[in-house]
């Protein structure tokens, strides 16, 4: 028999959907797609309603013309006090079903029914059934909350067949029966696969994905294997990035696979089987249920079938491997060429079972097609989201190709749009449509790769003196070495060194402690911005031939050192520090790098140095010279032979000969060697512990030679005068810096030598230690260390600027933290929150969907307005601490702090300005207010006085003013009106007002302002209250009071009668109350805020207005900040 039970199908805001027989709604199905659901739904009823009697059956069909409709009614709440009481309607379902010329109404909700007359109103009756029922029930928190709505409902009538059992013979009983169980083992074995993975051909089925760019053969492959009568099963072969999983995606989006394609992982397929033979169990049920409806397993990366395998005990691919062999299961995954090849050793027979299509890398000109239909593709979808100029394709496209090497075509390309897209995405409006400019593309490949943008950008000129001129400022003499790293800077920069090859390979010779190492940390520091950058190996760390594997070579299981470093950073300066010390399998290997730019792993994996610069160092030939070492006068040109003697005694000539360059390094003079004392120093006064307490360093040039000459060593060279001024300076300081921990900050440290009177060396802008209180005088050698206790005067200029910088980024961050501002984060988030939720799946039709687009359309308003006013307060902020960082480094550099003072104080002035409409911006009544303005003492003059600046800030804040004055009998101006009934005059314009005033202020006491406009009502309520001028002399102070009055700015006729009719204010009264303002005269510029403690400002009356956001910004931060 055919039946058609009516069912309610009930989708909830998260996505998920419920259904439910009318006649029985504890039948509950629950999934998380429509079509899911009806069809556990379907499943369920054959069977119930195959066993149940015939007299409950009928209860589950209703009668046609039966509808569902929807009435918005008022729920009450009795349990709640009159203020509580809701004052939104609630949208409830009834089911309305027709008998004759009357209804019966079904109130799904309140599982209520009751009769409904003809002709009456379903609204009343319904709302009327609802009150009784609630008031009736007593219900509880929770069943209030039942009653809410749900995203949509809509009635379904669900067609089944029934073999009822008292008219089925034995045979077709069984049939049936049969037939069930199959398809609950279906059902089942979805469940199931959906629980290890996600189906792609379902998830896609609306997808707008780009289509597939080129790979038409490795496509059509694909499809072939895949779709064809027996079962086979695929694996995707080719380099990362390549296209392998745009391929098997492609392949779902041309709708050519017809069976599901199951997104798994092995660790999906086991993950909480920690039991004994639990993981074997769940992944036979799942190799079984793919079977069952004949899924397709899908791995995007085959490794992790065997990860963790240890002994074979964890061999998920075995545990596969028959049903692939039985075309029992067909399965596809993805694997570059490198992992293949390993994993083929190791698991022969899994492979031999696997077809495989291979998808080799596309070449730069195909990238471009890809990018640009990508783009244009993304275009398409959403116009307002940021795109790539057709100008900057190029350069993204060239510089991966040249900058990543390790990665392939076209994914890396579609990895750097990503993340352009990802820069701008989160700072774009809907209404705006960004373009990403190869400036753009630039600066984010410097911020991925570390290359300076100079190298980079072709159009960015490089001066061969500035950066000798860079090398000059840290490196004491070796001019050679410095013109030699600059000549290749400059090669690299016109892209004119060799290719096939590394940038430039150079072996620094030279006596220990003369700058071998320090020219590469410069290097370093010049390219990248730090010496952190610098790859460094000491080879006195490899000296055996295991140890060179180790460094080079690598093993199957684990990269080389060096192939690994240069793999995370390819673009480097590569230091092999001390290269003789290596065992000659080292030198053989380097051939290779030197010569050809590249080398091969254990692992088969080729690492490129072409962009590389390798810097080698040596001692060579020191140990033959023991008169001409470190700080040795001897010939220059006389040593550099001895050293190139040493080396062609030492290197193979293969390896001399592949040297681009051998640069000796001159020993150091004693000038130099002064020079080397002073740079010393200046780090030392760098050090964290001086630098974190201001403590200020001075050191007269004759105590800076005596300690330059006693740390000379002619064995150690820099080294030694290094470890001298350790211990003849930094010691001492120690000693006495622990001593007297708690009294460092500000502090001045003077080094003399001992002949020399006290502070007579040192020029007069270094402040006299007069001002600081002696700490402790400590004699080392030759040298005197006075400490004085440092006022704040006593501070260097660079240390004050640095504290002025540091105190600008503790009171924004202080700011930051007001609840207020956490509260205005927090909001953000939550209003993201219900946009992503709101975004979900969206549905059609129903009123309830209207609204829920109507709030959507609020939420995404209030959003971006919230969101541009927090992105206007934290960007100064990033500012800030920006100018914070480099400040120490130019502290470090001895640089000048004025750019960074600059910086951080205009960031900080932003940062006021940002934290002003923060803090207003969630008030609710902001934008309109109604003051009275009441002169209590003094002439009219102070009218003018207060208000000489507010018109031009209004007009230039496009407010709305209207303002009516106290005994304004003149006619209202044309086109209004006036009943006159009260004292205050007609409605004047802000011209008219001036005029009033300026004729004769004195007539006027008062005055009504209307003001309208953003944020005019939160800026004006700072005004409210008593104003002061304090004149001097025998003319007293003169006096106004701000009064509000209400939050609208055209209140209604009878609220408007009200208003004009108030008393007006007590000035007795006032005049006891505590001033907001208070104006010294003369002179005419110091304003103090008597209510926020001490502050003050030194401002002019004409000023006032003009710097109003900083006056806000000062009263703000004082009622509400954190202090310190």
């Amino acid at each position: 028999m055919q039946i058609k039970p009516t069912i309610m199908v009930r989708e909830l805001f998260n996505g998920d959907v419920l259904a439910f027989p009318l006649a029985d709604p504890s039948l509950i199905s629950y999934a998380e797609e429509r079509e899911d659901v009806l069809l556990e739904m379907e499943m369920f009823l054959r069977e119930h309603l195959t066993d149940i009697p015939a007299k409950q059956l009928s209860r589950f069909v209703y009668p046609e013309g039966t509808e569902l409709v929807e009435v918005e009614v008022m729920i009450p709440r009795p349990d709640l006090p009159k203020s509580l009481q809701p004052t939104m309607p609630v949208a409830l379902s009834c089911l309305v079903i027709p008998q004759r010329h009357e209804s019966w109404v079904y109130l799904v909700a309140l599982q209520h029914t009751f009769y409904l007359e003809k002709g009456e109103s379903l609204p009343n009756a319904v709302e009327r059934e609802v009150t009784r029922q609630v008031s009736a029930r007593e219900m509880g928190a929770m069943e209030y909350l039942a009653l809410l709505p749900a995203r949509m409902e809509t009635l379904v009538s669900l067609p089944l067949e029934l073999d009822r059992l008292e008219r089925l013979d034995p045979k077709k009983m069984r049939s049936r029966r049969e037939s069930l169980a199959k398809k609950k083992r279906q059902h089942e074995a979805k469940l199931l696969l959906e629980e290890v993975g996600v189906d792609l051909v379902k998830k896609m089925k609306r997808s707008k994905e780009l289509t597939l760019v080129g790979q038409k053969k490795p496509l059509e492959n694909l499809a072939a294997l895949l779709t064809a009568d027996d079962a086979m099963s695929v694996v995707v072969v080719g380099p990362p990035l390549a296209g392998k999983t745009a391929l098997i995606r492609e392949l779902v989006r041309s709708a050519k696979l017809r069976r599901p394609l199951i997104l798994t992982s092995g660790a999906r397929l086991i993950a909480g089987q920690s039991g004994f033979g639990q993981w074997q169990d769940r992944l036979h049920r799942v190799m079984r249920a793919a079977e069952e409806i004949g899924a397709i397993l899908y791995f995007d990366d085959l490794n992790d079938l065997f990860a963790g395998q240890s002994g074979g005990s964890l061999d998920m691919a075995g545990a596969m491997r028959p049903y692939i062999e039985d075309g029992r299961v067909r399965i596809v995954g993805e694997v570059s060429s490198e992992a293949l090849e390993s994993l083929e050793r190791r698991h022969v027979g899994f492979f031999g079972a696997l077809h495989k299509v291979r998808l080799e890398e596309v070449d730069a000109s195909q990238a471009l097609e890809v990018l640009r239909a990508r783009v244009r593709h993304g275009k398409k979808l959403d116009a307002r989201k940021p795109a790539l100029e057709d100008a900057a394709m190029e350069p993204l496209i060239e510089l991966s190709d040249r900058y990543l090497p390790y990665q392939s075509f076209p994914g890396k390309a579609m990895q750097i749009l990503d993340d352009l897209i990802a820069m701008y995405d989160s700072n774009y409006l809907p209404e705006e449509g960004i373009a990403i400019t190869a400036e753009d593309v630039y600066q984010l490949f410097c911020v991925r790769t570390g290359i300076p943008e100079f190298l980079l950008r072709e159009d960015n000129p490089l001066k061969r003196q500035e950066i000798v001129d860079f090398f000059g400022e840290r490196i004491i003499g070796q001019r050679e070495a410095i013109a030699r790293v600059a000549d290749v800077v400059c090669a690299v920069k016109a892209r004119l060194q060799p290719p096939g090859k590394p940038l430039a390979t150079f072996l620094f010779i030279g006596p220990t402690g003369v700058g071998k190492t320090e020219v590469a940390k410069t290097l370093s520091r010049f390219l990248f911005g730090s010496p952190d950058r610098l790859v460094r190996f000491d080879m006195s760390e490899y000296m055996d031939a295991s140890a060179a594997v180790r460094l080079i070579q690598g093993s199957s299981s684990g990269e080389g050192e060096l192939t690994r470093r240069v793999r995370q950073q390819p673009f480097c300066a590569l230091l092999l520090d001390e290269i003789e010390k290596a065992h000659p399998a080292v030198f053989d290997l380097l051939l290779q790098v030197c010569g050809e730019g590249r080398l091969t792993d254990a692992r088969g994996r080729t690492t490129h140095f072409h962009n590389a610069i390798i810097i080698m160092t040596s001692n060579l030939g020191v140990a033959h010279r023991r008169d001409a070492l470190g700080f040795g006068e001897a010939s220059a040109a006389h040593a550099n032979q001895e050293h190139m003697d040493e080396v062609r005694r030492h290197f193979r000539p293969e390896f001399v000969n592949r040297l681009d360059s051998v640069v000796g390094f001159d020993a150091l003079t004693r000038d130099q060697a002064l020079a080397v004392c002073r740079v010393t120093l200046k780090r030392i006064c760098a050090r964290a512990g001086m630098a974190e307490h201001r403590i200020s360093l001075h050191v007269s040039d004759r105590a800076a030679l005596n300690l330059a000459n006693a740390g000379h060593s002619d064995a150690y060279g820099a080294r030694a005068l290094r470890r001298h001024l350790d211990d003849m300076l930094v010691s001492p300081m120690a000693k006495i810096f622990s001593a007297y921990a708690s009294q460092l900050t500000g502090a001045m440290v003077f080094v003399e030598h001992v002949d020399e009177e006290p502070y007579a060396s040192f020029e007069e802008e270094v402040t006299r230690p007069g001002t600081g209180t002696l700490l402790a005088t400590e004699t080392s050698g030759d040298v005197r260390i006075t400490v004085h206790r440092g006022e704040r005067a006593s501070m260097s200029r660079e240390l004050r600027g640095f504290e002025l910088i540091s105190s600008l980024r503790r009171r924004a961050s202080n700011n930051m933290q007001i609840q207020r501002i956490l509260d205005l984060r927090s909001h953000l988030d939550f209003l993201l929150a219900q946009l992503n939720y709101g975004n979900r799946s969206s549905r059609k039709g129903g009123k309830q969907e209207a609204r829920a687009l109507a709030e959507n359309a609020r939420l995404h308003s209030e959003y971006f307005e919230l969101d541009g006013v927090w992105k206007n307060l934290a960007a100064p902020v990033v500012d800030i601490e920006d100018a914070e960082e480099l400040a120490i480094t130019a502290l470090f550099e001895g640089e000048s702090l004025e750019p960074y003072i600059e910086e951080a104080q205009r960031a900080y002035n932003e940062f006021k300005v940002a934290f002003v409409y923060a803090m207003l911006s969630r008030i609710t009544a902001r934008d309109e207010a109604f003051l009275s303005i009441r002169r209590i003492n003094g002439p009219g003059s102070v009218w003018m006085e207060y208000l000489e600046g507010f018109f031009d800030m209004a007009e230039q804040r496009k407010w709305d003013l209207t303002f009516h004055l106290d005994g304004d009998r003149k006619a209202p101006d044309s086109g209004q009106s006036w009943a006159g009934t009260t004292r205050w005059g007609p409605p004047r314009s802000v011209e008219r007002f001036g005029e009033l005033l300026t004729t004769n202020p004195d007539n006027y006491h008062g005055a009504l302002m209307r003001v309208r406009g953003d944020y005019a009502g939160a800026l004006l309520a700072m005004e409210l209250g008593r104003h002061v001028f304090a004149m001097g002399g025998d003319q007293g102070d003169h006096e106004i009071y701000v009064q509000h009055i209400c939050s609208t700015y055209s209140p209604s006729e009878e609220r408007m009668t009200r208003y004009l009719e108030q008393p007006i204010v007590d000035s007795d009264k006032v005049k006891k109350m505590r001033p907001v303002r208070r104006w010294n005269y003369p002179p005419r510029s110091r304003l103090e805020f008597p209510c926020e403690g001490s502050a003050n400002l030194t401002i002019t009356t004409q000023d006032y207005w003009k710097r109003y956001d900083e006056i806000a910004a000062l009263i703000l931060m004082r009622r509400f900040g954190r202090r310190g």
